[in-house]
């Protein structure tokens, strides 16, 4: 029989699944302590690489308003070698809470628990 090998730890989707599918339950018997010193640097440089797309996000939210204002009532604008757009969209959307409160038999007969692991990242 062959031996599975675990796969490198990369940035990639499938390590993701991997990761997933091989831990899919949390023991919960409180924290344990992953104090050593690669472990920090791994949370350190994930803090920091999270703060930097937060003011990152902020910059782009202030770019993207500056055009917006730049468009103004126009849809569409080119820019240089770019096409920008601010288009109207229209989308309906199932109101399950309505539907909880008028129908509660059929909402339980339509109800489907999903289970998943959350990954956060708190200060302490």
């Amino acid at each position: 029989m062959l031996e599975r090998k675990k796969p490198p730890i990369d940035g990639s989707e499938a390590t993701k699944t991997y990761l997933d599918k091989q831990y899919p339950q949390a023991l919960k018997q409180g924290p344990v302590d992953l104090s050593d010193d690669d472990t920090i640097m791994l949370l350190r440089a994930y803090q920091e690489i999270n703060e930097q797309m937060q003011r990152l996000k902020k910059e782009q939210t202030l770019l993207s308003n500056h055009l917006k204002e730049c468009l103004g009532e126009y849809e569409q604008a080119i820019v240089g070698e770019g096409i920008i757009s601010w288009s109207n969209v229209t989308s309906s959307r199932f109101d399950v809470e309505e539907f909880k409160r008028n129908e509660p038999e059929m909402y339980e007969d339509y109800c489907k628990q999903t289970h998943c692991r959350r990954f956060t990242v708190r200060k302490r």
